[in-house]
C-alpha cells in the first residue's frame, strides 16, 4: 500500500496477489474529490502483439505456452475498450485485475506440458470472475486466506527508535544498510514480508524462483531455476 497527497486529495494504491482467485489486484482509491483518468495496455516482453485489450497468448521456443489477461472496473466514471487499450476516465476509484500462466504440468511422462490447457483462455476466465466481485470482497478473500498461514508465526526483535520510525520505508532501508545500529522492527517486518511473498506465490505449484520476483528482463542466470 502507498499513498500521497496532491492538490488536497489523498490518493491510495493497494496491490496484492490473491491465491484463492489466482490474480494480482491493483486497487486505486481517493478521498477529497479526486478522479482517475488514464489507460492500461497489456503487453508481453517477448515481442507479442496482443489482438485484444483483455489478453494475449504465445509460446516459448521450447513449446511452453503462456498467456496473460487484464480487466478493469471503476466507479463514478467510464471504463472502455479502445482496440488493444483499456481507457478509464473520471473514475472515483479503479480496480485492475491481472493474471498470467502457462501450460506447464509437473509430470515428466507428459513432457511437463498439459496440451489440454489454453493459458490465455484460462487467464481471461480468471480475471472476468475476479473483476465481477467487489473490491472489498476480493480483499477479504485474500486476507482470510493468507492470514490462516501468516498468523502461525510471530517475531519480536525489540523496539526501534523514534527516529527510525519517522523514516519512510525507502529511507529506512538505506539507513539500515549504512548504519551498524540495528532497526529491530524493520528487520522483523522484512522477515514477515518475505513470508507474505512466499505464502502468496508458492502454494499448490512450484516454489518461487531464486530471482524471479526481482528480475527486470528475460535472461535470468540459470534460466531462473
Amino acid at each position: 500500500t502507498s499513498s500521497y497527497v496532491r492538490s488536497g486529495v489523498t490518493y491510495r494504491r493497494e496491490m496484492y496477489a490473491s491465491h484463492p482467485d489466482d490474480v494480482i489486484v491493483l486497487r486505486f482509491t481517493q478521498s477529497g474529490g479526486g478522479r482517475y483518468t488514464g489507460s492500461i495496455t497489456l503487453t508481453g516482453t517477448h515481442g507479442e502483439k496482443p489482438a485484444a485489450a483483455e489478453s494475449f497468448g504465445a509460446a516459448l521456443p521450447n513449446g511452453l505456452r503462456y498467456g496473460a489477461a487484464v480487466k478493469a472496473r471503476g466507479s463514478g466514471g467510464r471504463v472502455t475498450v479502445n482496440g488493444t487499450r483499456i481507457d478509464f476516465a473520471g473514475c472515483k476509484d479503479l480496480t485492475v485485475v491481472v493474471t498470467a500462466g502457462t501450460n506447464y504440468a509437473p509430470d515428466a511422462a507428459a513432457g511437463f506440458r498439459d496440451p489440454s490447457l489454453d493459458p490465455e483462455r484460462l487467464a481471461r476466465t480468471k480475471v472476468r470472475a475476479a473483476v465481477a466481485e467487489s473490491a472489498d470482497a476480493l480483499r477479504r478473500t485474500h486476507v482470510a486466506d493468507y492470514r490462516a498461514l501468516y498468523g502461525r508465526f510471530g517475531l519480536s526483535l525489540g523496539t526501534s527508535s523514534a527516529e527510525q520510525r519517522e523514516l519512510d520505508t525507502w529511507e529506512r532501508l538505506h539507513a539500515r544498510s549504512r548504519d551498524p545500529e540495528p532497526d529491530p522492527e524493520l528487520e522483523a517486518a522484512y522477515l514477515q514480508f518475505g513470508r507474505y511473498l512466499m505464502i502468496c506465490g508458492s502454494r499448490g505449484s512450484l516454489p518461487l524462483g531464486l530471482q524471479g520476483l526481482w528480475l527486470d528482463g528475460n535472461d535470468p542466470d540459470w534460466m531462473g531455476d
